[in-house]
């Protein structure tokens, strides 16, 4: 019943408004996304999509996933550093400590 839409970081405008259209007046619809994972940008993918979402969908539910399961403190410490300051970029958060030497 839902329209569930994954990598939505790397939707066209094309893309949104056919998905606007599908929609109509519905707002039965799921977004997963990570705004710093754009990699589309070449085919006219926008990031922007995904930011705004919360604004066109203002009875929308967002969930941040900020827990990092997979990558050392180091390694997130990196990726923090890299990414900060940039529209939409989580600050991801280790789950467990370990003594994994800094990356060079």
């Amino acid at each position: 019943r839902h329209f569930t839409v994954d990598e939505y970081q790397d939707v066209s405008a094309l893309q949104n408004r056919l998905l606007e259209l599908w929609l109509g007046d519905r707002r039965d619809i799921c977004v997963v996304g990570d705004a710093s994972q754009t990699i589309y940008s070449f085919t006219g993918a926008e990031a922007r999509h995904l930011l705004e979402f919360g604004t066109r969908y203002p009875d929308a539910t967002v969930v941040r996933l900020e827990h990092n399961y997979r990558s050392a403190p180091p390694i997130l410490d990196a990726a923090n550093a890299l990414m900060r300051d940039r529209a939409g970029a989580l600050r991801l958060r280790p789950t467990r400590e370990s003594d994994t030497p800094r990356p060079v």
